[in-house]
């Protein structure tokens, strides 16, 4: 038993040791570019440190697990059929989120065969694309919430169908005899375009007119499903 134990701790004929340490410290900076990258790029309210501490771990456990079966045939196959009884019960509701943990795994993978480089430039080039696909997109949907007294319901229906045009849209208008209540759904690019191109703010346009008690403005998560 003794020698058994002995050999397993010292016997590094088929795993060399520096190469398994190298792919482990290459992981270990790539994952915290990852944690790095997902901070960036998240545009949710809230930011779960558990989710991105996971992904460093889940980078690492796959350079392990890599390291371990790249010359190995059968204990690939081993392992595979052990993996495979694993159930994940914490669905994953982004499919962002999704898409950083295949991530993450891509790189073990690429980290625990030694292929540096192709971790290195494919996450390099995957923020980049991130940066520029969040940047040239579509600017994010305005909710404009405007309440006034009822007397002022015309006049302020007028000044955003004169300002906005079909720009906005009227989601919903809900009046009494006393007050009145209108939501507009207007993409934010097109805000700022029609107030800059009229050299007018609309949210003090709206508030000038007399009866019109507030005007809110919500910015629109558009990365729910992103």
């Amino acid at each position: 038993m003794y020698d058994f134990l002995l050999k397993s701790f010292t016997d590094f004929t088929e795993v060399d040791i520096q190469v398994l340490i190298l792919n482990n410290v290459v992981s270990f900076i790539i994952a915290f570019f990852l944690i790095l990258v997902y901070r960036v790029t998240h545009r949710g309210t809230t930011i779960s440190k558990h989710f991105y501490v996971s992904l460093g771990m889940i980078v690492i456990i796959t350079t392990l697990i890599m390291s371990m079966i790249s010359n190995n045939i059968a204990l690939s196959l081993g392992l595979v059929g052990a993996l495979s009884i694993i159930r994940f019960r914490n669905a994953v509701k982004n499919i962002k989120d999704a898409v950083f943990i295949f991530w993450a795994v891509a790189i073990g993978i690429t980290c625990g065969i030694s292929q540096y480089i192709y971790a290195a430039i494919s996450s390099v080039m995957l923020f980049v694309f991130m940066l520029i696909a969040n940047g040239s997109r579509i600017s994010g949907l305005m909710i404009i919430v405007i309440r006034c007294r009822a007397a002022a319901l015309k006049p302020a229906e007028m000044t955003m169908n004169e300002l906005m045009g079909k720009e906005a849209k009227q989601k919903l208008k809900n009046a009494d005899s006393q007050s009145c209540e209108m939501i507009y759904e207007v993409r934010k690019s097109a805000l700022l375009k029609k107030t800059k191109s009229k050299h007018v703010d609309l949210f003090t346009t709206l508030l000038n007119i007399e009866g019109v008690t507030s005007v809110d403005q919500v910015e629109k998560d558009m990365d729910a499903s992103l």
